[in-house]
């Protein structure tokens, strides 16, 4: 990508998701995303939506507060061109226009609720922007586990051949199956269940999503990197099946998990996300995963950066 001169100093993604919001702050060197400020936040919207998929007051405020703190770093960092994306939770919200009103201001611009192929392909691209060369010439999968939706991708390059969104998240499968939030210990049923469902909404697309399809797996959300947190330090940012099936029995036997992830993942949203990623090992039958260094953030930032190119251009 060649960009003008003109272009600002920095750039910011937010990404509203479904259980944390995200904000990444980089500047564009020698086509590459240089990273200077990163902030993350655990608002939990997913949680924070009734049964009539309305957000509640808490939530709201919840989010308030976490939109406040990113305006203010973003006021250490002027000339910065910022774009808001908002994913599954807020794709859903009946009353989303209540959560529009109190955010945008906030911000000082628009926030954009993307579609599942808008954010599939946002994922696509911050995972391959992160990747040698060598590895952009062999298909992949992608896999990203967010709060209230799961995307799958097979791409190859700059092309994109298969993807789907599925309405299946860390936050929502832990609303549905582990009921008894923050208690421990946590029930191997709960675990069960949650797997087999999870299998249950994967398995129509198993021929589409087979490993014949694509060479190397890549993981591109948190679920995966807080994972990565219960591996040993040598794991090279690689999940395999079996450590992956070792962290699930381990968790049946003792009904928790380490103290070193937070309370709010550790009794429900990771365990359910523990379990719908052994769910996707098993329907597509995987047997290793890579953590990719790129996500949806970048690739929000990517597109941000190629569009403002393109406008350069067209007025010089």
């Amino acid at each position: 990508m060649t960009i003008s001169h003109t272009l600002p100093t920095h750039f910011a993604a937010i990404d509203l998701g479904s259980n944390s919001f995200h904000m990444l702050i980089s500047e564009w060197s020698n086509g590459q995303l240089i990273e200077v400020a990163r902030q993350k936040v655990m608002v939990q919207i997913a949680r924070g939506i009734d049964e009539e998929l309305n957000l509640s007051a808490e939530a709201l405020e919840r989010a308030k507060v976490c939109l406040v703190e990113f305006k203010n770093l973003l006021k250490q960092y002027p000339n910065t061109i910022v774009r808001t994306i908002g994913t599954q939770a807020l794709r859903q919200c009946n009353n989303l226009h209540h959560f529009l009103e109190m955010a945008e201001p906030i911000l000082g611009s628009q926030i954009e609720i993307i579609s599942g192929q808008q954010e599939a392909s946002y994922v696509y691209q911050g995972v391959q922007h992160g990747l040698s060369p060598e590895q952009r010439q062999k298909p992949i999968l992608v896999v990203d586990i967010g709060g209230a939706s799961t995307e799958l991708i097979i791409g190859q390059g700059a092309n994109i051949s298969h993807w789907h969104s599925f309405t299946l998240g860390c936050v929502d499968l832990a609303n549905r199956f582990f009921p008894n939030k923050g208690q421990s210990p946590i029930d191997p049923q709960c675990l069960e269940q949650a797997y087999h469902y999870s299998c249950e909404q994967l398995s129509p697309f198993q021929s589409i999503f087979a490993t014949s399809q694509w060479q190397q797996a890549m993981g591109a959300s948190g679920t995966m990197r807080v994972i990565l947190d219960l591996l040993p330090a040598d794991s090279n940012a690689v999940i395999h099946r079996q450590t992956l099936e070792q962290l699930l029995s381990n968790l049946n036997q003792r009904g928790e998990l380490s103290d070193i992830i937070p309370d709010s993942l550790r009794w429900d949203v990771l365990p359910a996300g523990l379990a719908l990623l052994m769910a996707i090992f098993d329907t597509y039958s995987m047997e290793q995963l890579t953590v990719s260094r790129g996500s949806i953030k970048e690739g929000v930032l990517l597109n941000t950066i190629r569009e403002q190119t393109h406008k350069d251009a067209k007025n010089a």
